[in-house]
């Protein structure tokens, strides 16, 4: 994946409305080495990422690539399996 391509991912993520918790403090993303993992719909998606808050880094999340209905986008899911492909 291009810098540019996460950058803009970042930046889709980030903008995405939150109810955050109280107290919970600026969110914050990582770009990773993507791989390939499954859903809890055991659906197929390309992790490039790991969000959460400065607040509270227990609790992360991933940024996910996911194709529905022949468009990709990104989402956030908080639970992921890793599988034994390469990302693309």
């Amino acid at each position: 994946m291009e810098p540019e391509q996460f950058e803009e991912i970042v930046r889709e993520v980030l903008a995405e409305p939150r109810e955050a918790e109280p107290g919970t403090g600026p969110r914050f993303v990582l770009p990773i080495k993507a791989f390939k993992a499954t859903d809890s719909e055991d659906r197929e998606l390309d992790v490039v990422g790991i969000t959460g808050t400065e607040d509270d880094n227990e609790n992360l999340s991933f940024i996910v690539i996911v194709e529905r209905d022949g468009e990709t986008y990104p989402i956030i899911e908080s639970s992921v399996w890793r599988t034994n492909g390469k990302a693309g």
